[in-house]
């Protein structure tokens, strides 16, 4: 919702509790210092785009265009490979 996919993002994300809160934030961490208007993205994972959503990206390392994906039968989706 706040922090858009790259497969070279700039940040990560982890869950962290803090004192006196029973459930989990979760904390952005950036990989370098991030510019004025530079958009957040975090790596969303191939889990995610299993479900037949498409990667675009657009990165030089993007996952569509790796070869562990490959485009399903009739389909122009790409389908991640198990691995």
């Amino acid at each position: 919702r706040f922090a858009n996919h790259s497969c070279s993002p700039n940040s990560w994300s982890c869950s962290v509790y803090l004192p006196g809160m029973q459930q989990p934030v979760i904390a952005f961490y950036t990989v370098h210092d991030v510019r004025l208007h530079e958009e957040l993205c975090v790596d969303y994972g191939r889990r995610y785009f299993q479900t037949g959503l498409q990667c675009l990206c657009g990165a030089p390392n993007c996952m569509m265009f790796r070869s562990s994906i490959k485009a399903g039968p009739g389909s122009t989706k790409p389908v991640v490979k198990q691995e």
